[in-house]
């Protein structure tokens, strides 16, 4: 696909804040801090990409959980509201993973390079729900980021009110 790769800086910055904002607003689960990952991930000194590496950075921040982003495409666009010579792309993929085993529980991905009503009719409800205009990148990253975590199962609750994973 054209355009893989292509990712901005300060992308990581917008997605990261995307997703704390979106999961705080979207699920009831305890949010650990980013400063606290940043700081877990620098002790434990690798990405949480292989169980083990889950289970340490879990185990390091107390975590049933792991969520992972990767950024495979952020580009902003080139123009305005109105009119753009190249429009805004995104492109992210997630996991989640169980912190006590390293168990993939959910992958969700979003990618998307902005088009005109001209180019795909179909994407006019969508057009039109996004305020009929050329997005920034940073727009259509909160547009993904919300999109993608509709689709992150709930989560279950023991009777005693205990979180547990499906």
């Amino acid at each position: 696909m054209a355009g893989v790769g292509q990712v901005a800086p300060g992308a990581e910055a917008v997605i990261t804040r995307e997703l704390y904002d979106t999961l705080e607003q979207q699920t009831d689960l305890d949010i650990v801090s980013r400063v606290s990952v940043d700081q877990a991930l620098a002790e434990t000194g690798e990405s949480p990409s292989t169980p083990v590496a889950v289970q340490a950075l879990a185990s390091k921040l107390g975590a049933d959980a792991v969520l992972r982003c990767v950024i495979t495409l952020f580009r902003e666009r080139v123009g305005s509201h109105l009119s753009v010579s190249q429009p805004a792309a995104v492109g992210l993929d997630l996991w989640l993973y169980n912190g006590r085993d390293g168990r993939l529980l959910w992958t969700g991905s979003y990618h998307e390079v902005q088009r005109s009503l001209t180019e795909e009719v179909r994407t006019f409800p969508l057009y039109w729900e996004r305020g009929a205009r050329w997005l920034t990148a940073e727009e259509l990253s909160s547009y993904a980021v919300t999109e993608v975590l509709k689709t992150l199962p709930p989560v279950h609750t023991d009777a005693d009110g205990t979180k547990k994973d499906q």
